[in-house]
């Protein structure tokens, strides 16, 4: 995983001049994606983790709700959180350009943790270490708040799995590239696993899905 996130890093610096206008027009979900699941993060909501924030497009969402709310913004590119630092000075915002797999996720100290179309980039078992870490960072009445691409079953699941695998066999530069998104199903029991009481799904389209987990 070391090198295929150095890759993401890398390909995610190089489009974050103009990755907020991008995003919207031409990306699975867009703009919208991230209004219809900002929706569901409490206004009282005062303590936030960000995983894969990119340059912060829905934090415009979260500060319209919670101007005085505390943001910390987990994300692997530089050159993404830089924009995202210039958009909120005025905002209270933590930033940390690291693999959120290597992320201290202190114990019961946020109230609500969002990840926006980002854990794509991710296996199953890799995702259920992130959602048991989420848990154990959530306080007694937290919320997970999630929405990524989703795969239509799971014939079509185990498809991207197989060939992510024959990438990495290979080692095709493609690796970093390559996305696996996982059936919905697939994510409710991984969250369950982990240890969430409530997990709901929220909204589903045909390529994209948002869930709410509750500790």
């Amino acid at each position: 995983m070391k090198n295929r996130n150095k890759q993401i890093s890398e390909f995610f610096d190089s489009r974050a001049e103009t990755y907020d206008e991008v995003h919207p027009a031409h990306i699975l979900g867009g703009l919208q994606s991230k209004i219809d699941t900002v929706k569901y993060v409490s206004k009282d909501a005062q303590t936030i983790l960000d995983l894969g924030a990119g340059t912060g497009l829905e934090l415009k969402y979260i500060f319209e709700k919670n101007s005085n709310a505390i943001v910390d913004c987990v994300d692997i590119s530089n050159g993404m959180l830089e924009k995202l630092k210039e958009k909120y000075s005025d905002k209270k915002i933590n930033i940390f350009c690291e693999d959120y797999f290597k992320f201290n996720f202190e114990k019961e100290k946020y109230d609500c943790v969002i990840s926006i179309m980002s854990f794509h980039h991710f296996v199953p078992k890799d995702k259920l270490k992130l959602y048991r870490s989420i848990l154990s960072t959530l306080k007694s009445n937290g919320i997970f708040v999630y929405s990524d691409y989703c795969a239509k079953d799971l014939t079509e699941e185990k498809f991207f799995q197989g060939e992510l695998k024959k990438l990495i066999a290979i080692d095709s530069p493609e690796v970093w590239s390559y996305d696996v998104p996982t059936y919905p199903k697939t994510d409710i029991d991984l969250l369950k696993k982990a240890g969430f009481t409530k997990v709901e799904i929220k909204w589903q389209t045909e390529y994209n899905v948002c869930i709410v987990a509750s500790k």
